[in-house]
């Protein structure tokens, strides 16, 4: 996927999720949140960066975008100006406080090396020993400061939020009122591993997409013409990957 745009063809299985992303952008009714839950690794975040780059693309076509506009070309880039990413890291009591945007370069290799956004690579990524990455209280206000200035280049402004459920509750509470009440033109995009998990102020305050593991036969297509895997030997790795791209 690198350099790329993500388009939802590309993404094996859960049609029933792509259909509501398409229709949201397609109908102009974009909620004001949404949360993609589902197990690890089955490919939301890309299904999230697909729904972005078709929500900002200035010439889509057939349900997809375009891939060659300015927008798309930012989004192939991880790099659009409307798209604010917040994750879970660690603190460092070296550096002062750290959000998300400092730790820019470890995402971006995440993203490119590991889009299906297994955990246990994130961890690894930002080096961690045993700390345990969370949002935490100060990437919550970066976000309602961000938030307070209109889209910089486009209608719109995506707040993608991955692992909600790995937010404390200081950051939970500082949230609500941005979160259910954000100005207009500003969506927030939550990717979770597990919804259970996620605080229900915010869990309540989301319209849920829930997102199934990738079956048998998507599997076998998605690495024949995505990888270039021989037909006999697809059918004999897609049952280990137990519906999962990671």
């Amino acid at each position: 996927y690198n350099m790329e745009v993500i388009r939802f063809s590309q993404i094996p299985g859960n049609e029933e999720a792509k259909t509501s992303l398409r229709n949201a952008v397609d109908s102009g009714r974009l909620p004001h949140a949404l949360m993609l839950s589902g197990p690890s690794g089955i490919g939301k975040m890309l299904l999230a960066r697909a729904f972005m780059a078709y929500a900002h693309c200035e010439n889509p076509a057939d349900g997809e975008p375009c891939g060659h506009c300015r927008n798309c070309r930012l989004h192939a880039e991880t790099d659009h100006p409307d798209v604010h990413f917040s994750f879970p890291i660690v603190q460092n009591k070296s550096r002062g406080v750290v959000v998300s945007d400092d730790c820019k370069e470890q995402w971006h290799k995440m993203l490119e090396e590991a889009p299906a956004m297994p955990f246990e690579y994130w961890l690894e990524t930002l080096d961690c020993g045993n700390s345990q990455p969370a949002i935490q209280v100060a990437e919550a206000q970066d976000i309602i400061r961000s938030a307070a200035f209109p889209p910089y280049s486009t209608r719109l402004k995506f707040y993608v939020i991955w692992l909600p459920e790995r937010m404390n509750a200081e950051a939970a509470n500082k949230l609500l009122k941005v979160v259910e009440e954000p100005d207009p033109g500003i969506c927030f995009l939550l990717v979770s591993d597990n919804e259970l998990e996620v605080l229900p102020t915010i869990f309540s305050r989301t319209r849920r997409i829930r997102m199934s593991p990738i079956d048998r036969a998507d599997m076998e297509r998605y690495l024949v013409r995505r990888w270039g895997v021989d037909e006999r030997l697809a059918s004999r790795l897609a049952p280990l990957a137990d519906g999962s791209l990671a």
